[in-house]
């Protein structure tokens, strides 16, 4: 597979992009220290945004670190005819662990916020000793739901599975249910970009192809918490078709980003797949791309 880039741009406006999905001809974005959902065309033009929190911000509108829900992992879901997005904190400290569910028909409402604590608490049990939690991507594949835990220099990544995984679930504000949920804990071979241990930053699944694509970053840090400096950013992929999905071996795509990619989603055009990508500055900005994705 190879990316070809087709437009790129900067947005002083919004803070730390780090996710992102598509519904229609929009694009959702949240950032890990706004209390904003923001609404943009496929230009990258924002339309609209809606509140889905209310924390004390600073001059710049930003959440501080210390008390931000840490939006990191996204994913759309469908449920008697309804489409919703799921927004997930990172778990990465004990005030990152809510899910925001919001409702999504001609606009974009904010529907209620869940406990995932104790579900955290239960995946942090099923990974190796000293680990610590970050959350950082989602998505529906076929049945299942998919969660990535991310690593850095100290810790691998992971994917965290829960097979045929019913999404009335989070609807139910019941959050027992949550609790009790059995998943599988994959341990994934260490990724390199440019030499340098990289992270799973995010993940997308291309259902017209059954393709899974994972973003990805080296970032010299130890730890789930303290930003580092930036080695380089690149896609990966999982074929389902010819790969053994047991074996979770990601393909590097080749090309690189010089800013940390947070999340991705696409749109398939006149059969051809275009990925949208937002990238966290980790300075109150974000940078978008839009790619053209080619089989080869």
């Amino acid at each position: 597979m190879k990316i070809t880039l087709l437009h790129n741009q900067h947005v002083n406006t919004i803070s730390s992009a780090s996710v992102i999905e598509r519904i229609h001809n929009k694009l959702l974005v949240a950032g890990d220290d706004s209390n904003y959902i923001f609404i943009l065309n496929t230009e990258f033009q924002l339309l609209y945004q809606i509140a889905i929190a209310n924390f004390t911000t600073n001059e710049n509108n930003r959440i501080d670190k210390n008390i931000k829900h840490d939006i990191e992992a996204g994913f759309l879901f469908e449920n008697n005819r309804q489409i919703y997005l799921c927004l997930l904190g990172s778990g990465s400290r004990s005030n990152r662990t809510h899910a925001y569910i919001l409702l999504i028909d001609e606009h974009i409402n904010y529907y209620f916020t869940l406990d995932f604590s104790k579900l955290y608490d239960a995946i942090l049990l099923q990974l190796p000793k000293y680990n610590e939690l970050n959350i950082e991507g989602a998505a529906i594949v076929n049945n299942d739901l998919i969660l990535v835990q991310r690593g850095n220099l100290k810790q691998n990544n992971f994917i965290i599975i829960f097979h045929n995984f019913n999404v009335e679930i989070l609807l139910n504000k019941d959050i027992e249910p949550l609790s009790r949920l059995h998943f599988n804990v994959i341990e994934i071979t260490p990724l390199y970009i440019n030499g340098a241990i990289a992270g799973i930053t995010g993940v997308s699944f291309i259902k017209e192809k059954n393709w899974l694509l994972f973003t990805a970053a080296a970032e010299y840090t130890m730890d789930v918490y303290r930003d580092g400096v930036i080695a380089g950013a690149q896609l990966f992929y999982i074929d389902m078709n010819i790969t053994d999905l047991a074996t979770w071996q990601l393909q590097p795509i080749d090309y690189l980003f010089e800013y940390k990619i947070e999340s991705i989603c696409y749109q398939i055009i006149n059969e051809e797949i275009i990925l949208f990508l937002v990238a966290d500055n980790d300075n109150g900005s974000s940078h978008f791309y839009k790619m053209k994705l080619i089989h080869e």
